[in-house]
């Protein structure tokens, strides 16, 4: 069904191979999960992201179009985010090789784009629990793109289930000071993430 065209990346839980449909053309991003590798734990992360995914559907998040399993894998078909992860605007560089920061106009554009996807995803009732420059993905390779994609959530709750949590998840230098600690938390510390992504 699928012909395999390049790797687009190596997570915790297996690869993410850029694919081509051989029926309708399409490309996608097929992240491709060996149950064997696989603790109880991550079992349950798993089902957690694509539970989540599929009830998702907005312009700044990444959109699940299938899932495939079998006895060996367990198969996301995802929408392909072609502009790579954020942290590609962080390492341009100008005409003589200097580094190049963003125009505050830029990262405002940027910082809109995330937020509205937060603000989605916060309507769902969800809290992501890791937003980092590496979940988030440009829409489009262009020099000029400023428009992003949340993905990557596996370490995602339920607001209602999560609110009085002290569960500590995501990434330390992203993570608000009450998830540190492991106090209770809400979905402000997703605001918090994007304050540092933004900073």
């Amino acid at each position: 069904m699928f012909s395999v065209r390049d790797l687009l990346g190596v997570g915790a839980f297996g690869v993410v191979l850029l694919v081509k449909n051989r029926f309708t053309n399409e490309k996608s991003a097929l992240k491709i999960i060996a149950k064997e590798s696989l603790s109880v734990r991550a079992q349950k992360i798993l089902k957690n992201e694509s539970t989540i995914m599929q009830t998702m559907d907005h312009p700044s998040v990444v959109s699940l179009k299938r899932i495939f399993e079998n006895a060996k894998f367990i198969i996301l078909e995802m929408e392909l985010i072609p502009g790579g992860q954020l942290k590609r605007l962080y390492k341009q560089k100008d005409e003589l090789g200097r580094p190049k920061p963003l125009r505050d106009l830029e990262a405002s554009k940027v910082m809109k784009s995330l937020l509205l996807g937060v603000e989605y995803v916060h309507a769902c009732d969800i809290v992501h629990r890791d937003l980092k420059p590496e979940n988030i993905l440009l829409k489009t390779s262009e020099q000029d793109c400023f428009e992003v994609k949340i993905v990557d959530f596996g370490l995602s709750a339920e607001q209602t289930f999560r609110k009085d949590t002290k569960e500590r998840a995501g990434t330390p230098i992203y993570m608000a000071p009450e998830q540190v600690i492991g106090k209770g938390y809400s979905k402000k510390i997703d605001i918090w993430a994007c304050g540092i992504i933004a900073y």
